[in-house]
This record gives C-alpha cells, structure tokens and sequence, in this order.
C-alpha cells in the first residue's frame, strides 16, 4: 500500500509560487495527492503562475515526452487554496488550467469580489 503525500507550502507571495514552481520543476512528486497552498497571499498574478505550471504539461512537446516519463503531479487529486486574495481573473486562469489535470476532484477555492469580500 502506498502512503498519501501532502505538500504544505509555506512561502508566501508571488515569490512563494515560483519558489514552488522550482521545487516541482527540479524534484519528483509522483506520490503527491493533497497540494496545501493556503493562505499564501499569492493574488491572481500567483494564481496564473501556478495556471501556466498546471497547464503547461500538455504542450505539443510534452505531450509526446508522456510517452517516454510519468507526468510531473500524476496522483494529485486536491488542491487547497484558501487565504489567498484571489480576484476573477485568477480564478478563471486556474479554472482553465484545472482541465488539464482530469484527475483534480477537489479545488479548495475562494474568490474576492471587486470590494475584496470573500465569496
């Protein structure tokens, strides 16, 4: 039996999430199932970093690579998201980028509105 893995993230900030985007992009995470990045501050310009980094698996190139190496986050099935000043904009780059991972079932979001209320 395999045991699940949760990231908890902890660097706050748009520096956080490319600090993450790093850590993914050097290390393997192919038992990640939970990605904790809440309360990190990350704005929608985080979010669309984050966005590009989910999306970014299935490009011409990528796609044909899949067939040679396991995808980046293959097990990852929750991301939590919370605390993190999203407006509209970010939440419809992570939305669009959400189709791109079939097997996310729980997206812990939510969205400031335009007065910065929590919705």
């Amino acid at each position: 039996m395999t045991k699940a893995v949760m990231l908890k993230w902890t660097d706050q900030g748009v520096q956080g999430i490319k600090n993450l985007i790093t850590e993914i992009n050097n290390f393997s995470y192919t038992n990640l199932e939970v990605l904790d990045l809440s309360d990190l501050h990350m704005g929608d310009e985080g979010c669309k970093l984050l966005a590009d980094v989910f999306s970014q698996g299935w490009s011409l190139v990528n796609i044909l690579q899949f067939y040679f190496s396991p995808p980046t986050l293959p097990r990852l099935h929750s991301i939590i998201l919370y605390g993190n000043d999203i407006g509209k904009q970010g939440a419809a780059a992570l939305l669009n980028a959400f189709r791109y991972l079939p097997q996310v079932e729980l997206l812990g979001l939510e969205v400031l509105r335009g007065s910065g209320e929590r919705v």
